[in-house]
């Protein structure tokens, strides 16, 4: 202030009520349709909701359903992202949802359909340790903005019952399939998981305890559910990593059977993939009712694994694909993946000794496997051992001889973008047939070299050097043992026009192909079409593109 300016009444301050606002409602139904309005629903009153900012995970207010089973967040501030979770405490044993159930998610439309996802996680505070906050579920997201100034569509739904599914998992030397027969022990760590039959809907997991002993409890009746072991069971870590599934049905009494059938799937999800659900095996449906409100029959059995595959990698200056020959040596380091060929999901890995051998045991008989090199072994990673250990190298000649001293080694050519796609080898193991020691992968180089380029004229005389040619890059190039049909790889042109496969075996006929689908939409030769074929005598200016060449890749 000064004697020119005694006085300013121009400082304002000016506020509004922020105009958002976020509900809606939480009820039970008897019948676990997943919709609000059909018969037989309730509000649950007392539930807690909370509010957070989606972008901090700073928690903005908390809220609790009426009456009616109503709540609402308003005087929102508008452009910003928010999270409504329902609180960890409604599931503890004083909480108003402790004995509640998951009902089916999305059905209908937005205002009447259900948002109860228990997999909808967010970073909410375990109320059981506050000091450690962890992952929990039923959690909504949905932004506010000045076109969207309200979201009263996010309903949780339950319901409730009397139904109990269950019961144990066990181990036993003698695999009979029966439990009491023998020296049984349980399995502790096993994760069940719960679905609903009808709509493929996830309920719910439990863990067996240390009798082996699962249980969900508390299942609407009138429904059809599917027990299922998680697939994560079987991983390296998991409970049940290499154990062979017991004796199936036996007996008359299901309460001391085995039903851990790996032929009975489902559709759950693989752990290597999350976002791609693929069947998965252990799967068993049974339906609750009136007259049977629970089913303690849901057993599973497991034994210890006896299958072994295994067995061999190795380099040979002559490439005649068989073992035992001068000149040989093995390859150590090479990595080797092992997969359910039924089902894609990844198993374990062995790394080959010194020796060039590597092995898998404890294997489940009655699988189909698939064994492949893993396509580190063809790429140079920075810092990372092993790899790269094949990188140089071409697989020698397959299936000569016998199973024992033969190479079943080959890439994929389904696939030209990555020209060192190892194919899978396939074996199943069986009661009869317990092990698979016969599969092996040689490998071979050499000095030689094929090449060389792929260009374009506007005078088709078919001769380099006679006209303005200008080179085709990305034209991918094919090699083959031209006596056994084997794909060797593949190259790709670079900017100049050219490839180039080296540190070839001599003694070896080859043949090169140009990819078909350099010719489809999108290919490098889609436009275009071949020129004059052979034309005078220097071989290093001539074109060889000649559609009528034929071979079967």
């Amino acid at each position: 202030m000064t004697t020119a300016k005694t006085e300013d009444l121009t400082l304002d301050f000016g506020f509004t009520t922020a105009p958002g606002r976020i509900g809606d409602m939480v009820w039970f139904e008897s019948k676990p349709d997943g919709l609000q309005g059909t018969v037989g629903e309730s509000p649950i009153s007392g539930v807690i909701l909370n509010l957070y900012d989606s972008a901090t995970g700073a928690l903005i207010k908390s809220t609790t359903t009426d009456s009616s089973g109503y709540y609402l967040f308003d005087n929102l501030p508008l452009n910003k992202t928010y999270v409504v979770q329902l609180a960890p405490s409604n599931f503890q044993p004083a909480g108003k949802l402790y004995t509640a159930t998951n009902i089916p998610l999305n059905q209908g439309t937005a205002t009447t359909d259900n948002n109860a996802n228990p997999l909808a996680l967010f970073n909410s505070v375990n109320p059981a340790n506050p000091v450690n906050p962890v992952k929990f579920g039923y959690a909504v997201t949905t932004t506010l903005t000045t076109a969207i100034t309200q979201d009263l569509t996010l309903d949780f739904g339950f319901t409730g019952g009397t139904g109990r599914l269950g019961d144990v998992v066990w181990f036993e030397d003698n695999p009979d399939g029966l439990q009491g027969t023998g020296t049984e022990k349980s399995i502790a760590n096993v994760i069940v998981d719960l679905y609903d039959a009808v709509t493929g809907a996830y309920l719910d997991s439990a863990k067996t305890d240390a009798t082996g002993a699962y249980l969900f409890d508390n299942l609407p009746l009138g429904m059809t559910y599917v027990v299922q072991l998680n697939p994560a069971n079987f991983l390296t870590t998991g409970a049940l990593a290499n154990l062979q599934y017991t004796a199936l049905n036996q007996g008359t009494d299901t309460t001391k059977d085995s039903s851990a059938n790996p032929n009975a799937l489902f559709n759950s999800v693989n752990p290597e993939n999350p976002v791609n659900p693929v069947k998965f095996g252990y799967a068993i449906t049974t339906t609750l009712s009136t007259t049977k409100t629970q089913d303690l029959t849901l057993d599973f059995g497991f034994t210890k694994g006896q299958g072994r595959i295994g067995n061999y990698v190795w380099y040979e200056t002559n490439p005649n694909g068989l073992q035992g020959d001068a000149g040989e040596t093995p390859l150590a380091g090479v990595v080797l993946n092992l997969y359910n060929a039924d089902t894609g999901q990844y198993l374990a890995s062995a790394t080959t000794d010194k020796n060039g051998y590597y092995l898998f045991d404890g294997l489940p008989l009655g699988v189909k496997y698939a064994v492949q090199l893993a396509p580190s072994n063809f790429v140079r990673i920075p810092n990372v051992e092993p790899s790269g250990v094949l990188q140089d190298f071409l697989p020698t000649k397959l299936g000569q001889g016998t199973p024992i001293s033969d190479s079943n080694a080959f890439f994929n050519p389904a696939n030209p973008a990555n020209p060192k796609n190892p194919g899978y080898v396939y074996t199943t193991l069986t009661s009869a047939f317990t092990q698979d020691l016969t599969l092996d992968f040689g490998f071979t180089s050499g000095v030689g070299r094929l090449g060389d380029v792929v260009w374009f004229e506007t005078q088709p005389d078919g001769l380099q050097g006679t006209g303005a040619e200008t080179p085709i890059a990305n034209v991918i190039v094919d090699l083959y043992d031209s006596a056994s049909g084997t794909y060797l790889g593949s190259r790709t042109t670079d900017s100049n026009g050219y490839y180039l496969f080296d540190k070839l075996p001599l003694s070896t006929t080859y043949t090169v192909q140009l990819n078909p689908s350099n010719f489809v939409t999108g290919g490098a030769l889609f436009t275009y079409t071949h020129t004059a074929i052979n034309q005078g005598t220097d071989t290093s200016k001539d074109s060889s593109a000649n559609p009528n060449a034929l071979f079967n890749p």
